[in-house]
């Protein structure tokens, strides 16, 4: 039985593309390797080849020095690697040239290096025959074409340990379309969130509120500032990106158990439906999580970073706007007195735990966070019943 031969389409460049095709049409036809309009000539005939067959051409041949007009000339080659690396999908390109040496030592190396492979003429056209196929084979699967498309997404993951591995294993299986394990899945995607949000707790790019759902709620309500320890000073997540999370967290919270009690049945749902589209929201949602993650360590990383939270009380004589703005969590607002028969500290009508590590010192202007009944009642120089007692981890200087 014949099997069929894979077929590889590449565009050759060449100005003796005439004499080159003509004594290796036979040792690539033998090894599968079609040429395209059977070469081209200069840089305007591949220019023209790249846009008629860019969805079919698997791969790039092209002389270093196309214009022999002038010797040296690499210009020529640095416009076709533009133009291959503005094309809508990844091309192999290789270089195959009599001027190996030369063209390594050229002012165009680094641009050069960065986009191909180069293949001496001298040594035979074999080994630039086994680079192609082994190279389009490889661009070709699966993995590949994944890890091409998902890059930047990829790369974000990979700043946690793990999450970038966990990431390619749903993204092959969201490519399958398999619904069979999606309870996995939906747990794996929650591992990686849970993992980004240990990990900005750890670096303070969000206070410690607690579990997943807390950040979830603490994140999606920056203009409510509801938290009783913690105040937003900035966004800190896109509004968009909050909201997503909170979603994910339900489906990913549901799909994780079997229970019928469950709100949403997630899995059940998706063993109904036998498809993953709700997997795959979840999946583009941990996929942004990343990217907005990357971004995040990014900032930190600028000189001019601020925090853009607070431990609610630490800096109320902040001169920003945003911060007189949202700390309103104090109940009085008062100068420091001291009596001279007991030297107890007072203000208004708080009894003031006695300070220390200069906490304050009469004459301060305090604020006072929160306050209980005092059983050591008494009247004040100014003629107030001193009824209220305030901790000291409850008074803040102003």
């Amino acid at each position: 039985m014949r099997t069929e031969q894979t077929v590889f389409n590449i565009i050759w460049l060449d100005d003796q593309i005439d004499t080159l095709y003509k004594d290796s049409k036979r040792i690539l036809r033998d090894a599968g390797i079609k040429v395209l309009d059977q070469g081209a000539h200069d840089v305007e005939e591949f220019e023209k080849q790249i846009q008629k067959f860019r969805y079919v051409v698997d791969a790039v041949v092209t002389d270093a020095n196309i214009n022999l007009k002038v010797k040296e000339d690499f210009s020529g080659l640095v416009r076709v690697s533009y133009l291959i690396e503005n094309n809508k999908r990844p091309i192999p390109f290789f270089v195959y040239t009599g001027r190996d040496s030369l063209m390594r030592d050229n002012v165009y190396k680094d641009i050069i290096d960065k986009y191909v492979d180069v293949f001496e003429k001298q040594k035979g056209i074999e080994p630039l025959i086994n680079a192609i196929k082994e190279t389009v084979l490889k661009v070709n699967s699966k993995e590949f074409r994944i890890h091409n498309k998902y890059k930047k997404e990829l790369e974000a993951a990979s700043l946690i340990s793990g999450n970038e591995d966990v990431l390619m294993k749903a993204l092959l299986y969201e490519d399958a379309g398999d619904w069979s394990n999606t309870k996995i899945y939906f747990n794996s995607m929650r591992s990686v969130a849970d993992s980004i949000f240990s990990a900005c707790k750890r670096e303070k790019i969000i206070p410690d509120v607690g579990d997943l759902n807390q950040i979830s709620r603490f994140l999606r309500n920056n203009d409510k500032n509801d938290n009783e320890t913690y105040v937003i000073l900035q966004e800190i997540m896109p509004k968009p990106l909050a909201r997503g999370l909170w979603y994910f967290l339900n489906i990913t919270q549901d799909a994780s158990h079997n229970k019928d009690e469950l709100e949403l049945k997630v899995v059940k749902y998706v063993q109904e439906t036998q498809n993953i589209n709700l997997f795959r929201s979840v999946l583009y949602i941990a996929m942004d999580l990343c990217l907005w993650y990357a971004k995040c360590k990014e900032e930190l990383n600028a000189p001019d970073y601020k925090r853009k939270w607070e431990r609610r009380g630490i800096s109320i004589n902040s001169e920003r706007p945003q911060v007189k703005k949202l700390i309103q969590d104090y109940e009085y607002e008062g100068i420091v007195r001291k009596r001279e028969d007991t030297g107890r500290y007072y203000s208004g009508k708080y009894l003031l735990a006695n300070p220390k590590d200069g906490r304050y010192k009469e004459g301060d202007t305090i604020r006072i966070i929160k306050s209980e009944d005092n059983d050591y009642k008494f009247c004040s120089e100014e003629g107030e019943e001193v009824d209220r007692f305030v901790f000291l981890c409850n008074i803040r200087k102003v």
